[in-house]
């Protein structure tokens, strides 16, 4: 039963980076389409099902414009992040 608990947490902690990972590819190709500008906010119409991807757990995942050229893609279950850097 360990074993099965440890595979489910990894999944989850994977399921979650890979939405991450979706999001900022999606930022990384706004921000190439639109001449260097980031975008405010997430909007559906960027991602290819028009759906942004989310946490399979209990966690939320944030966008946030730090500057013109940087942003930051966070988990609110702190161990699901993982440091990457703006495009």
């Amino acid at each position: 039963i360990p074993a099965y608990i440890d595979m489910t947490s990894s999944a989850e902690i994977n399921g979650c980076q890979a939405a991450q990972a979706t999001i900022r590819s999606a930022v990384s190709m706004y921000y190439a389409k639109n001449k260097g500008n980031l975008p405010k906010e997430l909007k559906t119409d960027m991602f290819v099902n028009n759906e942004i991807p989310k946490c399979p757990c209990s966690g939320k995942i944030t966008y946030k414009l730090i500057s013109s050229n940087e942003f930051i893609v966070e988990c609110s279950i702190e161990k699901h992040n993982t440091p990457v850097a703006s495009p």
